[in-house]
């Protein structure tokens, strides 16, 4: 899909991932739901070598505060 149908359908999922969690008496915030499909569609895409193509481009990067601080972590133990 282009970017629009991408996260029209992007919405979709999170409502689905956030109603799945809670049937397992879990919540998941929005923001959990979209870093779970979206490492799933990175994991998929670019590491199945298709990161050029623009499509994959469409996909949101899957990179949060909890990454952030992780990369940060790692850095300064180098």
């Amino acid at each position: 899909p282009n970017q629009n149908e991408f996260d029209i359908s992007h919405r979709r999922w999170r409502s689905s991932v956030i109603t799945a969690s809670n049937n397992l008496g879990i919540s998941f915030t929005h923001g959990v739901a979209a870093k779970l499909i979206n490492m799933y569609f990175k994991s998929i895409f670019v590491c199945g070598d298709q990161h050029d193509h623009p499509k994959v481009k469409a996909i949101h990067p899957p990179i949060d505060s909890v990454l952030l601080g992780l990369v940060s972590k790692c850095h300064e133990y180098r």
